[in-house]
């Protein structure tokens, strides 16, 4: 009994006398395991992350956007096809906002009125992060990168200029709360004042839908960046094109034919008004009035001649592709790297153990004389090396868990519009390193002894 206290009191001394060293050792584990796990795991979490983030957002599949318009009728066709499982119009215009007496070339967005979590064709889901939901056409949602790029607070004023007046009712909009953008995982633009989103009540647009999101059925059993969901929503997107095209196309003749006569008509009007025997100021107010439709005419049947179909799919946005290369390229060049210093950590950790060994010699000797067998003294640098061990296998846990994390989405989070990187850390893989780290330290550390013994002799 007595002996065993004096063990411990020496395990004690050793390590007090041996501070640097212990330290040292810790760190190299904690770096050299946090480095291999983290890119062991983390390029996973990044993916899931997205996944899941795509998944609570019932993100699109296939988009189309026109300016011919899409209405309630197609909603319908597009739904009967099979592979489609949801459909959701949006009305959709680039607008320029004034905030602070800065101007934003930002996107207005319709909020979809029908947002039941159920639904699956509430698409695009909205993630309110302050605030409340606008019960009026003068109240909008904003997204939170510009709201805090810009300081603003809850009740702040931004004021909306479009091309087209007409387009939208009000344009003063109150600011009610804050949304995560929910559209697609977009690349942060160098310029601050891009890829910014304002949401707002679907009757404050006048025009007609221009933009459709749609979703595929099974699309949640499939990898996100497997060739097998390019393949879904490629296949997806050739059946819904075959359905709307003749649609749109038939549509666009339409509408053409239909304001060539409005601007025939209108024409009449003008050389009628230029016959009229009226006060000069009243006439003339009346033909800049009749010449300004005319010229809206003109300039709206040019964009529908000029218009075509647009389609895209999830998968081709910059932002999916460069994230995915991030993901990709950190799991393949870094997880290598991660592991040589992992290797070369042991031989380090080994290289430290040996110097404390040397350094106790004479203190070694002096315990043989007083009785401790070779095992005994050895269980000194075991229980310094598995304590040392122990102690960085706290630490990792709290960097894999809590902090690096945090890092990592406030480095990512400046790039790309995504939620926080959740980790999933497995408690086994740890444990499973460290002992092995354990073993091949106290394995390299006899070999060394073994090998200078024997040169020693032979010298």
């Amino acid at each position: 009994m007595l002996a065993n206290k004096s063990l411990i009191k020496n395990i004690i001394r050793s390590i007090l006398n041996n501070k640097k060293y212990f330290l040292f050792l810790l760190l190299i584990s904690v770096f050299s395991f946090s480095l291999l796990l983290c890119n062991n795991s983390y390029p996973k979490d990044m993916k899931n992350t997205i996944t899941n983030f795509y998944k609570n957002t019932n993100s699109f599949d296939v988009y189309l956007s026109t300016n011919v318009k899409f209405k309630q009728s197609d909603v319908k066709q597009i739904k009967d096809l099979k592979i489609v499982k949801g459909v959701s119009l949006s009305k959709e215009l680039k607008v320029k906002a004034n905030i602070k007496n800065n101007d934003y070339d930002i996107k207005a967005v319709s909020i979809n009125p029908k947002r039941n979590l159920k639904d699956d064709d509430y698409i695009n889901r909205l993630t309110l992060s302050s605030g409340k939901y606008p019960s009026t056409i003068n109240e909008g949602l904003i997204d939170e990168k510009l709201f805090e790029r810009n300081n603003l607070s809850i009740g702040d004023l931004v004021v909306l200029t479009i091309s087209d007046n007409n387009k939208l009712r009000a344009k003063k909009i109150k600011i009610v709360g804050t949304v995560k953008n929910s559209l697609h995982v977009d690349k942060e633009s160098k310029s601050e004042k891009e890829n910014h989103y304002i949401y707002l009540e679907e009757n404050n647009f006048t025009d007609e839908y221009n933009e459709m999101y749609i979703t595929l059925n099974n699309d949640s059993n499939y990898d996100i960046y497997s060739k097998e969901y390019k393949a879904l929503i490629k296949n997806g997107k050739k059946e819904i094109l075959k359905v709307i095209e003749p649609i749109i196309s038939d549509r666009k003749k339409d509408s053409i034919l239909y304001l060539n006569d409005e601007l025939e008509s209108k024409k009449d009007t003008l050389n009628s008004l230029y016959e009229l025997t009226l006060p000069e100021e009243s006439l003339n107010n009346d033909i800049e009035k009749i010449n300004n439709k005319i010229s809206n005419i003109k300039k709206e049947i040019n964009s529908l001649e000029n218009d075509e179909l647009y389609s895209s799919v999830k998968i081709s946005s910059s932002g999916f592709k460069d994230y995915k290369e991030e993901v990709n390229s950190t799991n393949k060049f870094l997880y290598a790297i991660s592991i040589l210093i992992f290797v070369a950590s042991i031989f380090l950790s080994t290289f430290l153990m040996c110097k404390i060994v040397i350094k106790d010699t004479n203190e070694n000797i002096s315990l043989k004389a007083l009785g401790y067998n070779t095992l005994e003294i050895n269980a000194k640098y075991i229980i310094f090396i598995v304590l040392s061990q122990v102690i960085s296998f706290l630490i990792i846990i709290l960097l894999l868990e809590k902090i690096i994390p945090i890092i990592l989405w406030m480095y990512y989070k400046k790039i790309y519009s995504i939620p926080f990187i959740k980790p999933n850390i497995k408690i086994y893989p740890v444990v499973t390193l460290l002992l092995v780290n354990i073993a091949f330290i106290i394995l390299f550390i006899n070999v060394y002894f073994v090998y200078r013994k024997k040169y020693v002799k032979n010298m």
